[in-house]
């Protein structure tokens, strides 16, 4: 069976975009074939990112400028999903750091976020971690730590959030450590420093469900396969959420027949005609 053949047998598709169509420096082979076989078939799909460095109308820009004919409506990130979990934690208008880019700066604002500098002297409320990049790394986590140790001894809540718990992303010629790595940095500061504290990153991307029930939502329905790289994120979440998935090994993962969290499918590749094997 090719991915041509396997495709029309869902209602739509959930394709994460790193590991799968993009790295860092452009696009795998058959990204762009794959996307125009979806476009020219009329087949639904939805880009399922962890992403939240770039915001929704910057990943379609950067989309467009490598040949991906993606509309923009059809792309949804954990970047995107700050509104609606600072809607339900009652986070708006809470002083609140953000390490990451500007992008993420701007998601955490329309989120309702009130921005405050790690070097202000503002009362730490919520911590966004949104990227590693764009920002003096350890300087910057070396006070945002302080001051989440220092809320804990005066009693006060800090939430933590990581939309993109991911610690690890796909790179041309290896490997990067993405926002996650950041978060269980600060996490373990915290818990070396005062072990009794039990706050945790709560994380918005894959393998967490709100990105799986927006999409099921968008598609209306529960028809779906999740297109991934990545086993604890993409394989993990769309098995949790009880959809079928297809692992790319073009990214970060690879195909373990012992390994406790299995897909539906394994390709080596996400274009038309590629191979599928499935999994027994």
């Amino acid at each position: 069976m090719q991915v041509r053949t396997l495709i029309p047998k869902y209602d739509g598709l959930l394709i994460d975009a790193y590991g799968v169509l993009v790295h860092d420096k452009g696009c795998y082979d058959g990204a762009q074939e794959i996307i125009n076989f979806l476009t020219t078939t009329k087949i639904e799909y939805l880009i399922v990112t962890n992403d939240a460095s770039r915001s929704i109308p910057s990943l379609y820009k950067r989309f467009q400028n490598l040949g991906l004919d993606i509309p923009e409506d059809r792309i949804t990130s954990s970047g995107s999903m700050l509104t609606p979990v600072f809607k339900r934690r009652k986070l708006r208008n809470k002083n609140t750091i953000v390490l990451g880019t500007q992008d993420s700066i701007e998601m955490a604002k329309t989120a309702g976020a009130k921005i405050v500098s790690p070097e202000s002297s503002l009362p730490l409320e919520v911590v966004v971690v949104g990227d590693e990049k764009e920002f003096p790394l350890l300087d910057f986590c070396e006070l945002t730590l302080s001051k989440i140790i220092d809320a804990y001894d005066e009693g006060r809540n800090v939430e933590l959030v990581v939309p993109n718990a991911d610690v690890i992303y796909p790179k041309k010629n290896g490997f990067g450590f993405a926002a996650g790595a950041i978060a269980n940095m600060i996490e373990s500061g915290l818990q070396v420093a005062r072990p009794k504290c039990n706050w945790r990153f709560i994380s918005l991307g894959k393998p967490e469900p709100f990105l799986f029930e927006n999409a099921v939502k968008l598609l209306k329905s529960k028809n779906l396969l999740m297109v991934g790289d990545q086993l604890l994120t993409d394989i993990l979440g769309a098995n949790n959420s009880g959809l079928q998935s297809l692992l790319v090994c073009s990214g970060i993962a690879k195909y373990d027949s012992e390994h406790a969290i299995q897909p539906t499918y394994v390709c080596d590749s996400f274009s038309p005609d590629q191979k599928v094997h499935v999994v027994a």
